[in-house]
């Protein structure tokens, strides 16, 4: 499946969010954006709903979050080796362990909150 219909790391975190019987509705076969998963990807999720979104005009539909799995630093980011100094956690083809981070867990960014216009796809629909 192409990197752009992936789903996102959003899909393994769910059974820790109380969210299991949202996790058992996705199709992992299929990309975000197949009409299987579209009940899923639209639905809206409190916990990674940012409030300050209810502020803004116009308000962002329910279903879409501002927090991103960091990938690196680049443009090419997520495709780079894990190996890569520019390298971050998330990858198109990469799996990073605990390991893997050689700083430090507790110096790694892992996720952060960016604006809401960040690209084609934001929020659910990035898994």
């Amino acid at each position: 499946m192409p990197p752009d219909q992936r789903l996102s790391w959003y899909v393994e975190v769910l059974p820790f969010i109380e969210q299991d019987t949202l996790y058992r509705r996705i199709d992992r076969q299929a990309g975000w954006d197949a009409a299987v998963n579209a009940p899923a990807v639209q639905t809206p999720l409190r916990i990674l709903r940012c409030p300050d979104w209810d502020r803004e005009a116009p308000p962002a539909p329910a279903y879409l979050t501002p927090y991103l799995g960091v990938a690196g630093l680049g443009p090419n980011a997520a495709d780079l080796a894990l190996r890569d100094p520019r390298a971050g956690v998330f990858g198109h083809d990469r799996r990073t362990a605990l390991a893997a981070i050689r700083d430090g867990a507790s110096n790694t960014l892992l996720i952060m909150e960016s604006a809401r216009e960040n690209g084609e796809k934001v929020g659910l629909d990035e898994w």
